[in-house]
């Protein structure tokens, strides 16, 4: 069952008085390069939050985040990305945090990121619980029996999400159909979760809606691929993964997929699919082209959607590194159905 209100408020605790500007930036630019190519050493806990399996082993890098889109009722559209990555490179460990906001009908576009490296405070991380302060930014992550807290006090993001599982876990094991080796990747996903977020302790502040959450450890960091996540308004959830050519060839993964959950939450594999870029959107920095309209068909289940960003420009900077992460609609039918809903684009691996 949905909570009402928000959670009960934690005041974060005195972060410790962050690294020099001077000294910092080139650091955490630095960190993230090291992040971003692998190998990465990372820290060894591997345990997943989902009550259904327990993972337990070591991994060089791990991550998490949570996508949701809320609204108060009133027309006020929120759509939110947390993303919480921990690494470590022989004895230089660091984590790194980023959310990104969208606020419709204004199309407001916020997003924030932040990288530390040592020192730094590392007050909780494990199964049930994460604390973690980054040089004035802080996030809790809280593992509790229906679902997980977790609350951001960040310059511009000061709020506490408590996300609910509505269906049953994805795991990686079941993408792949059959033994894998959970040092080089292991994943899981709850597909769909009703998710609550509390801007303030008002509760006129407190929106209401739906998104998911993943969280992932291996060996390898390399995400070069086209991850796509939509929540449609008649109960399906489905996640579309394309890999380029030249990543097949490595056994850890699993190809092109299409997984499509049903609203009893039984999921399906869909390996025979469509998926082309209809329009494009060319940074004005850098010049680099990113997708903005997906077509998506697929004969299984009678697949014939179409995914289009709801606002061109949501790049973002991360540690002089132009990405683009953002938000979309879907239109379309599935076995004759019409459908509609909204998406997370993560359109890594693609290129005009």
């Amino acid at each position: 069952m949905r909570k009402t209100g928000c959670p009960p408020v934690v005041q974060p605790r005195r972060p410790v008085p962050p690294v020099p500007r001077k000294r910092l930036m080139p650091l955490c630019s630095v960190l993230f390069f090291l992040l971003s190519v692998p190998p990465i050493r990372g820290y060894p806990q591997g345990n997943s939050d989902c009550s259904h399996q327990q993972h337990k082993h070591a991994s060089k890098i791990e991550a998490w985040s949570l996508c949701s889109r809320v609204t108060n009722g009133s027309g006020k559209e929120l759509y939110c990305a947390l993303f919480f990555l921990s690494g470590k490179l022989l004895l230089l460990s660091g984590n790194f945090v980023h959310y990104s906001l969208l606020e419709l009908p204004a199309t407001s576009y916020t997003h924030e990121s932040c990288t530390a490296v040592p020192p730094f405070k590392k007050v909780r991380h494990n199964r049930s619980s994460l604390d973690e302060y980054i040089g004035g930014h802080s996030l809790r992550r809280t593992s509790e029996s229906d679902g997980l807290t977790m609350q951001t006090d960040f310059s511009k993001l000061h709020a506490t999400f408590h996300s609910v599982p509505e269906k049953n876990c994805i795991f990686f094991r079941d993408v792949i159909g059959g033994n894998f080796d959970k040092r080089k990747f292991d994943w899981y996903l709850q597909p769909r979760c009703s998710v609550t977020v509390c801007l303030s302790e008002n509760k006129a502040d407190t929106l209401f809606g739906n998104g998911h959450f993943q969280q992932f450890w291996g060996d390898n960091g390399e995400a070069n691929c086209d991850w796509i996540v939509l929540h449609l308004q008649s109960g399906y959830d489905m996640v579309i993964a394309r890999f380029p050519e030249d990543k097949k060839k490595r056994a850890w993964l699993p190809g092109d997929y299409i997984l499509l959950s049903g609203a009893d939450g039984e999921t399906r594999k869909i390996t025979g699919f469509s998926m082309s870029v209809t329009d494009w959107w060319k940074s004005v920095e850098t010049k680099k082209k990113y997708p903005l309209t997906y077509a998506v068909t697929a004969s299984q289940q009678n697949i014939a959607l179409t995914v289009k960003a709801l606002k061109p420009d949501q790049k973002k900077n991360i540690a002089g590194k132009e990405f683009w992460y953002g938000f979309g609609s879907v239109t379309g039918s599935i076995d004759g159905a019409d459908q509609r809903g909204w998406a997370y684009l993560a359109p890594l691996g693609v290129s005009e």
